[in-house]
């Protein structure tokens, strides 16, 4: 396996863990507040239209599915099956359960209702189409940005006899 790959690999596997050690220190011991509040708010409902509206279980997935590719390609003594049950046991509304509340922080009731009438326009509609191909595409941009930066570090670093 190649020093980018691997890179890539730790990266992803890097952002997850901090996305969900970030969730678990801001939440605190507490159990989530989706299990204390008896009935969502409006505004969390809203939340959850407008991800469903943007495909973002999707993106999700597709995240989740290109990391586990490399694997496949890491991991080639391991069973198709296995990548295929893992996939497969994979639930994208626990990553929306986790991101609900950073809409929540970051926008307000008024952001998402103006949000989803967007994404429910022709144009809205378009950019949610073409966002799993962007996201694809500007994925692979950034490893090549990272990769592009990383050899430049490491030249750097020669150079300088570090």
């Amino acid at each position: 396996m190649t020093v980018a790959r691997w890179m890539r690999i730790l990266v992803v596997a890097s952002a997850l863990t901090l996305c969900a050690q970030t969730a678990w220190a801001k939440r605190g011991n507490e159990a989530p507040e989706e299990e204390v509040e008896e009935e969502e708010s409006e505004f969390r409902r809203d939340i959850r239209k407008l991800m469903e509206l943007t495909g973002s279980k999707d993106i999700g997935m597709q995240v989740i599915e290109q990391m586990i590719g490399m694997f496949r390609q890491s991991y080639t003594h391991v069973p198709a099956e296995f990548w295929d049950e893992f996939i497969a046991a994979v639930d994208p509304d626990e990553l929306v359960n986790l991101v609900v509340p950073i809409y929540e922080r970051h926008l307000t009731h008024e952001d998402v209702k103006i949000l989803i009438e967007f994404y429910s326009t022709p144009t809205g509609r378009k950019l949610i189409a073409a966002q799993p191909q962007i996201v694809e595409e500007s994925m692979l941009a950034g490893q090549t940005w990272g990769t592009q930066l990383g050899e430049e570090v490491v030249r750097k670093l020669q150079e300088q006899g570090y």
